[in-house]
């Protein structure tokens, strides 16, 4: 999210950027990763592998044939139906 902010100096118009800090985004490998390391390496990345895509599938699945996939203390996911106006202003 930016905003600008405009004000005047010396009679120019100054504009001052704000953003919001990145944040650090988990992909897939270091998703298994980690889960690797916690589980004290008893299981192997290419299981966890295996069952990160066997897990994304079914909730994949379930979530096209309109179902919600609901994680205990985790969340709720959904697909969310957007008019083709929508999807064309992007």
């Amino acid at each position: 999210m930016r905003l600008d902010k405009r004000w005047q100096q010396n009679g120019k118009a100054q504009v001052l950027k704000l953003s919001k800090p990145k944040l650090k985004i988990m992909n897939k490998s270091e998703l298994i990763r980690e889960v690797h390391e916690r589980m004290d390496k008893k299981i192997t990345m290419k299981d966890i592998d295996l069952m990160v895509d066997a897990v994304l599938q079914v909730m994949s699945e379930k979530l096209k044939s309109g179902e919600e996939v609901q994680l205990a203390d985790f969340g709720t996911f959904s697909l969310a139906k957007k008019s083709i106006k929508s999807l064309a202003e992007k």
